[in-house]
């Protein structure tokens, strides 16, 4: 789904238990594992891409992502001489949003933490694991850009899934305190990778 900054989004389910969960980044939210019917409901505040689950059932593929856009900032200036102008200007993206896959790619590898620094053994596992995902999904983008229209659109896909993944092992990682750079960077630049692959 996709909203604006500002809007709300809501869940219902009427079988079951289930939940929508994301719990890493700038927006974050937990409606709990409750039983049918019920209701939850978000309100975003940051634009950016934000991947969610169902804790109960994420491993039979239960998830979703919210694409949340930036706002749009009208003005109107009335000079004494002049007439009104009127200005549309889109604010500038938060911290980790880019303007092509290319700069959004090497944002994403200097955001990762390096195997070199890390003080044990897991952060230099969750730093390899992540490294790897950034290179494979840098791998298939750049096969989606070359790719013709009709294959395209898969590739894109595979591209957004490693992200995605990269993005719960980091979000992973720094609830276990394994991951010695900050998540929201990780988190922002994956998500911009997500909608300019998307978009693309």
């Amino acid at each position: 789904v996709t909203v604006d900054v500002g809007d709300t989004v809501e869940w219902q389910w009427m079988t079951g238990f289930h939940s929508t969960t994301r719990q890493q980044g700038a927006e974050t939210w937990d409606s709990g594992a409750v039983p049918s019917p019920h209701t939850f409901s978000h309100t975003f505040t940051h634009p950016g891409t934000y991947p969610y689950v169902c804790t109960v059932h994420v491993y039979y593929g239960m998830t979703g992502t919210v694409t949340v856009r930036p706002t749009t900032v009208t003005t109107t200036t009335t000079p004494a001489t002049r007439p009104s102008t009127t200005s549309t200007t889109t604010p500038a993206a938060v911290s980790g949003a880019c303007t092509s896959i290319t700069t959004c790619e090497a944002a994403l590898t200097a955001a990762l933490p390096a195997a070199s620094t890390a003080a044990n053994g897991k952060e230099r596992r969750v730093a390899r694991r992540l490294q790897n995902l950034a290179r494979r999904a840098t791998h298939q983008l750049d096969r989606a850009v070359a790719a013709s229209s009709t294959r395209r659109a898969h590739l894109v896909d595979k591209a957004t899934r490693t992200l995605e993944r990269l993005r719960s092992v980091a979000g992973n990682a720094a609830a276990q305190g394994t991951l010695v750079v900050p998540l929201d960077p990780i988190d922002a630049d994956a998500g911009s990778l997500e909608s300019l692959a998307r978009s693309s």
